[in-house]
């Protein structure tokens, strides 16, 4: 799991002699995961990944913590159990982690050569913080080996020296194919529409007969045969998508132990997903098993994503033709009913059961959070628990099946996602529906078992789209079974895609954010990254899971005692059936992500989002808990939402570092602006005693934006004198004089924007330019995050459009899309849909005033669909959202 502020800084690289040297930096409440195991102290520990040539050798490696000092916070909170439909797993309380750190061994993905270490920096024997440690590694290179960046890899802030990779690597690599499809001939035939589809997209598709496989490889099972060959095939032309067609009786399926020394195993594909790793390190006939350190169990397990990997689950051909068909329609079809979601949640538990002290988990809790913020820009019905002595929240539709089963069969939904106790043919419903004795506790003999999902669901449905399903619920993708999983069961009759585990999956219980880890966190992950990133299925079920790996398998490094398997094992147990290049988008994803830090209140998601459609970029969202964020001084921009909260002095520490590197940091709140304040002094601003205004509204050079005045008192910002402050933003009151307000820093090398206001009271108006979004949107140019000129710009006229802007935005049809500095002349814009396919073109030109309209509509004048959009013209893009 990763919070705020996990700051990596590396020293001058020595490369000669093979040697590395880093300083490494830790926040308190930094990026990072936490330990996991049930009953141990919730202590934040580190991933460091350090990048080395391909084909390196690590010789040596020292580690040492800087003199520690005492921690703002004492982490006595204790880690909760893991649950499931069958048990409890949980450890004796203990409290108390020291400093320290493991090894983890030399990891790859693909040609990829790294060192991972898992650091604690906290010690609770005497509230000891460490806020920075210095590692030094000594490797032996081996010049003649491949240097491939691998087609998966897309984050080179997965490494703490992450400058060095383009030195050490190579982008591109010529390959025969990009799609392998492993299964039987006779099932070819069936896929010829399919083929030719992702050949139109240029992805160029290679058959292998699983028959021949198996009889012509080695290995000690017919897994490892196929994976063997996988591996030969990916040395020579590394491709990017395998799909597995036919059930686990024609082409083998893993079976991995995620316990260590354990005895249940399974069934997984992400044996094929990860070819890089020796699964069985240990040699014990064991795949998989969980480690904490170097040398433990099956150490060489690596979880980087080689390939992404997905399976149409039958040998019936003409189920394996209608579920391709179903996937071209898929994904040809511009229908909005792709941007449409169905959301059922159930009680996993109530509180004070099943056993006293758990507290409650309402699957509610995480379908609240996800329409929020990754499926925002879906519409989405709601079905929430609402009999029994405690109901959830208020929701579109009532949790039960009759209603499921009319919503699945008569209306088409892009996404359907469950969240229930499950077995292999259904998902269910555990209800208190009385308190006979009336002691408020619930016992199992009030609780009635009810009906959710079945596979006769999936029948009689009236309606023809595919849907992308996640089945949150444990055995509804047994695949190794004579019958059809529920899973299974719903490609064949309705899906494009569906998660589903082949086991038990495990939930925390009480989760209410992905920082929790669990079952929740591994489905609230898989979505953000297919519906907000845009990844295709393989990629987001992918880095769903290697995320897991990164942030939530963490133990205590001196002591791995308790349970932590079980996250492993969700990771290992949740297969993914469908075509893994379904969202394929040949566009580049959006680079770059900005962290709005929050440490006093919720989540602003009027300011996320905004972030989000303005730039372009990923926004993460941190009060401590919320995971899923890289290093500081990778975020192109920091957003302090301060309120009331006084930032401690590490924190400033750490903010001074990033804005010396270089950072751009937005900062408002009740904040005294001392310019002799180490980080305050950054803005060059002071406040006048005398001076205090209320605000009814706020002004920029050509813009106005309303503000709720609720009778707070603000000061006027003054520049220091010979500072390099410029007032931008200026309060209207009740007197004629505009008061400064808003104040920007960028003379020093870095963007510093302070604002004596709240962004929260900014008046929001729908369809209005002068809208809060615009608002978002010059604070980012300011922040030199958009190139859009700004009152303190340059007085020459541009030779090209520097700025695109579009309001509103996300919109229902009308975009109103401007060229902010444009030039003279005229400028063509184009309009791409997520899949990059030009829809329609633009002309912005001085007749016009560099203005114009998008009515949501393509070249033939038919309405697009709900979804992302991109508008492009040169090297410009901005993003645009349609919903309905």
């Amino acid at each position: 799991m990763k919070n705020l502020l996990f700051f990596m800084f590396l020293l001058p690289l020595v490369l000669c002699a093979g040697s590395l040297d880093l300083q490494l930096n830790f926040a308190e409440d930094g990026d990072c995961g936490f330990v996991s195991a049930p009953q141990r102290s919730r202590v934040p520990v580190h991933t460091v990944n350090v990048l080395l040539p391909s084909g390196s050798k690590v010789l040596d490696y020292t580690f040492s913590f800087a003199p520690g000092r005492m921690a703002e916070k004492s982490f006595e909170e204790l880690n909760g159990p893991w649950v499931s439909s069958a048990g409890i797993l949980d450890s004796q309380p203990r409290r108390g982690n020291s400093s320290g750190y493991s090894y983890l061994g030399l990891r790859h993905w693909g040609d990829l050569c790294f060192a991972s270490f898992m650091v604690l920096p906290y010690d609770s024997a005497g509230g000891i913080w460490h806020d920075s440690a210095k590692l030094s590694i000594s490797y032996r290179s081996a010049p003649e080996a491949r240097n491939i960046i691998p087609s998966t890899f897309s984050k080179a802030s997965f490494f703490v020296n992450s400058a060095s990779l383009h030195q050490w690597y190579n982008a591109s690599q010529n390959r025969n194919y990009d799609f392998l499809v492993i299964g039987t001939p006779e099932l070819y035939n069936e896929l010829s529409a399919w083929q030719s589809f992702r050949q139109s997209q240029g992805l160029s598709v290679q058959y292998a007969d699983i028959n021949s496989i198996l009889a012509n490889e080695v290995g000690a099972n017919d897994a490892e045969k196929m994976r063997n060959y996988l591996i030969t095939e990916y040395a020579l032309h590394p491709f990017t998508y395998l799909m597995i067609v036919g059930d686990y009786d024609t082409v083998p399926v893993a079976y991995l132990t995620p316990e260590p020394d354990g005895v249940e195993t399974i069934p997984s594909d992400f044996y094929y997903c990860d070819l890089s790793s020796n699964w069985d390190t240990d040699s014990d006939g064991r795949y998989g098993e969980y480690y904490a350190q170097s040398g433990e169990q099956d150490w060489q397990v690596d979880y980087t994503p080689e390939i992404f990997v997905g399976r149409l689950s039958t040998n019936n051909p003409a189920e394996i033709n209608t579920i391709a068909n179903r996937i071209v329609a898929f994904e040809s079809s511009d229908d909005p009913y792709k941007q449409r979601a169905l959301m059922p949640a159930a009680f996993l538990n109530y509180m004070d059961e099943p056993d006293p002290g758990l507290p409650q988990t309402d699957g509610a809790e995480y379908v609240e959070l996800a329409i929020n913020t990754v499926l925002r820009a879906y519409d989405c019905d709601t079905m929430y628990e609402q009999e029994g002595v405690v109901p959830s929240y208020p929701s579109d539709y009532p949790l039960d099946e009759t209603n499921f089963n009319s919503l699945l069969r008569g209306t088409d939904y892009g996404i359907i996602n469950w969240s229930a106790h499950g077995s292999s043919t259904s998902s269910s419903r555990k209800v208190w529906m009385e308190d006979s004795n009336g002691n408020s506790i619930p016992e199992y003999w009030e609780m009635t078992w009810m009906g959710l999902v079945e596979k006769q669901s999936f029948n009689g449905i009236t309606v023809s789209g595919g849907s992308v399903i996640f089945a949150a619920s444990c055995y509804n993708g047994l695949i190794d079974d004579d019958e059809s999983s529920l899973a299974e069961f719903a490609l064949i009759k309705k899906g494009v895609g569906v998660v589903g585990a082949t086991r038990t999956g495990w939930y925390k219980p009480g989760w209410i954010n992905p920082g929790w880890g669990g079952l929740s966190s591994y489905n609230y992950h898989f979505l953000e990254n297919y519906a907000e990133a845009g990844y295709s299925l393989g990629a987001a079920h992918a880095y769903a899971n290697l995320l897991h790996t990164q942030y939530y398998l963490f133990g205590d490094p001196l002591d791995s005692g308790g349970i932590i398997w079980p996250e492993l094992q969700n990771v290992y147990t949740y297969l993914l059936y469908g075509d893994p290049a379904v969202g394929h988008n040949p566009m580049p994803a959006p680079e770059g992500e900005i962290l709005v830090y929050i440490p006093a209140g919720d989540v602003d998601y009027r300011l996320i989002n905004s972030i989000r459609e303005e730039s372009g970029m990923n926004v993460i969202y941190s009060n401590r808990l919320i995971p899923d964020y890289d290093y500081i001084a990778d975020f192109e921009a920091v957003f302090c939402i301060m309120d009331t909260y006084e930032l401690a002095d590490w924190e400033k520490d750490i903010l001074v570092d990033y804005l010396d590197a270089g950072g751009k940091l937005y900062m408002e709140g009740d904040i005294s602006w001392d310019s002799s304040d180490p980080l305050l002094g950054k803005f060059e601003v002071e406040e006048p005693l005398d001076i205090a205004i209320s605000i009814h509204s706020i002004h920029y050079p050509q813009k106005s934006w309303d503000y709720e005045d609720e009778g707070f008192s603000y000061t006027v910002l003054v520049p220091t004198p010979e500072g390099g402050a410029t007032p931008i933003l200026f309060a209207n009151t009740m007197e004629d004089s505009p008061y400064c307000i808003g104040t920007v820093n960028s003379a020093d090398g870095y963007h510093a924007l302070a604002a004596e206001f709240h962004l929260q009271l900014v008046v929001d108006e729908a369809g209005d330019y002068d809208s809060y979004s615009a608002l978002v949107q010059t604070i980012l140019i300011e922040l030199d995050l958009l190139s859009g000129g700004s009152a303190n710009g340059d007085a020459h006229s541009p030779e090209a459009i520097v700025q695109l802007s579009a309001w509103p935005n996300p919109a229902l049809d009308n975009i109103n899309i401007c060229a902010i500095n444009g030039a003279k002349g005229s400028y063509e814009l184009d309009i791409y849909n997520i899949r990059g396919q030009k829809v329609n073109s633009l002309l912005l030109d001085a007749k016009n005033g560099y203005q114009t309209i998008w009515n949501g509509r393509d070249k033939s004048g038919t309405s697009c669909p709900a979804g992302i959009y991109l508008i492009k013209s040169g090297g410009l893009s901005k993003k645009l959202t349609l919903i309905k």
